[in-house]
């Protein structure tokens, strides 16, 4: 398994997944030349020539073949001759220091009452999840609401290490945007001039846009005028660069938040009998109240946390079915993945009945073949499953934003 979460005796926390790779076939590799962009996130950027080389990754023995994985025809990535990287690229490790020597970062929704204590209150809020429950279902993702990034490691090419991948950062901007974005295609009366290839003339452009990415990923809704999807809007170079940015900020927020991962997973050992049940039993609460749930799960050969390493994966929750025999399936919308994988093949967190045992849960994407039937089979199954902790943090600040929003006149005409 590629996916691992490292814990240092300094308590650095840094989280990761499982990466994908996606074929594109011949790629115009960047030739070296560079010339400077305008700044995101208060980082230099540079202009590289070539599109990103995305190429298939592949683990001898793993079930992530290349038939997984997007193929050329299905890579919504834009094919435009340039793409962006950081003129120093940010190591992981200096990102994670960088929001444990800011705290405040990490506590600054502190102090918020409880979300289940909001919906028992204003029962009618759950409403809200209504507006854009068509956009993700049964582990299927409509393309259009696909971004047109995944978490692998050919993305952060010139901008990152990514020892570890940012499934977490992933899944949180993949389900801000699902739940807080309006689109408007024909509102551009206001939107500055954008010049396909203008790059540096097109930074007035890129700040009109800015600002609303990051009001939704604060938890804010917010109209994105001239586009009609997220995959449209994704698909500019500019944004899906600076998405990857956020994902990397969001990865980084969300691992040091947790503070000690040894109180949030106490245990890797797999969910006995009565957990799996508790488990199942609240996700399909969450997704009968229209919840589009952030789950964290381990692997069984996860032998320990503190002072070890783990491997931990962020996913979002879109189905559950469950039968009478005590199997289930939890489908899963797993940003490692574009929304043509899913669609062709959807991913799940299996609940297997093993007769003469307890029940056990496999990730198939996480097997592996091994030196030992054994290893191999247990390559795929599942330690600690469970919420993510600021998950339901995010679902209260996203709900009274989606109030806020639909109670404006002016926005009202988008919550019909």
């Amino acid at each position: 398994m590629t996916a691992a979460l490292l814990i240092s005796s300094a308590s650095l926390i840094a989280e990761g997944c499982a990466t994908s790779g996606a074929s594109r076939g011949p790629s115009r590799g960047p030739s070296g030349d560079s010339r400077p962009l305008y700044e995101m996130m208060g980082l230099p950027v540079v202009v590289k020539s070539g599109d990103v080389p995305r190429t298939v990754l592949l683990r001898e023995g793993s079930a992530e073949l290349a038939t997984e994985r997007s193929q050329a025809s299905e890579d919504p990535s834009p094919e435009v001759g340039f793409h962006f990287e950081l003129q120093h690229p940010m190591p992981q490790t200096k990102l994670a220091v960088k929001h444990l020597a800011h705290p405040e970062n990490h506590h600054q929704h502190a102090g918020l009452s409880s979300y289940e204590k909001l919906i028992k209150q204003s029962s009618s809020l759950l409403a809200y999840w209504g507006l854009h429950r068509s956009r993700f279902s049964e582990g299927k993702i409509l393309p259009a609401n696909g971004p047109t990034l995944v978490n692998s490691d050919y993305e952060y090419t010139g901008i990152s290490d990514r020892e570890f991948g940012y499934c977490w950062g992933f899944s949180t901007f993949a389900r801000f945007f699902t739940e807080l974005a309006f689109y408007d295609a024909a509102a551009t009366s206001d939107v500055p001039t954008y010049t396909p290839g203008g790059l540096g003339s097109n930074e007035k452009w890129f700040r009109f846009y800015q600002s609303r990415i990051d009001l939704i990923l604060e938890g804010k809704a917010q109209v994105i005028p001239g586009f009609a999807d997220f995959r449209s809007f994704s698909k500019v170079p500019e944004i899906e660069f600076y998405l990857k940015l956020k994902a990397m900020k969001l990865w980084s927020e969300h691992a040091i938040r947790v503070g000690n991962l040894s109180t949030f997973f106490s245990s890797t050992k797999p969910l006995n009998e009565s957990q799996i049940d508790a488990l199942l039993d609240d996700l399909q609460l969450r997704l009968s109240r229209g919840e589009l749930t952030k789950i964290l799960f381990t692997a069984k050969d996860s032998e320990k946390v503190l002072g070890g390493s783990v491997d931990v994966h962020a996913v979002l929750v879109t189905a559950v079915d469950r039968a009478n025999d005590g199997s289930a399936k939890i489908h899963l919308w797993d940003i490692d993945f574009y929304a043509e994988d899913l669609n062709k093949d959807d991913k799940y967190i299996e609940v297997r009945v093993v007769p003469g045992h307890a029940r056990e849960t496999h990730y198939a994407p996480w097997w592996e073949k091994l030196e030992s039937p054994a290893k191999t089979y247990t390559s795929s199954q599942l330690g600690a499953i469970r919420v993510a902790p600021e998950n339901d943090r995010e679902l209260k600040i996203m709900l009274n934003s989606l109030h806020d929003f639909c109670a404006d006149s002016v926005n009202s005409r988008h919550c019909r």
